[in-house]
């Protein structure tokens, strides 16, 4: 299990460029339209992920930033090399759902 000292550590680690990547294909998906239920979206408030998507699309290094943090303390039950070696799409799909539990909270 990591600790908070370690999950703060990992927001200036190789993770961080991880959770770029990842939150410039979720943003991608989401402003052509492909945030479905078939790409694992629900298919609630889309127009909700639309404009978070639109406001942050020149700013994927700064929304990264701000979504790491709550992924790695909903993993923090895994230990530091595990969250080191999740793939892109590893940190994609924790992003994903954090935006969707987000966009369903700011929807409501």
């Amino acid at each position: 299990m990591a600790t908070y000292n370690e999950l703060q550590a990992l927001l200036t680690d190789d993770t961080l460029n991880k959770a770029e990547n990842a939150t410039a294909d979720i943003i991608s998906d989401i402003l052509q339209g492909e945030d479905t239920e078939a790409n694992g979206y629900d298919d609630l408030n889309h127009a909700q992920r639309a404009k978070w998507a639109s406001e942050n699309l020149g700013r994927v290094r700064d929304e990264a930033g701000k979504l790491l943090w709550p992924v790695l303390v909903k993993n923090q039950a895994l230990t530091v090399e595990q969250i080191e070696a999740a793939s892109v799409g590893d940190f994609k799909t924790q992003i994903k759902l954090f935006i969707i539990e987000y966009t369903n909270v700011v929807g409501a």
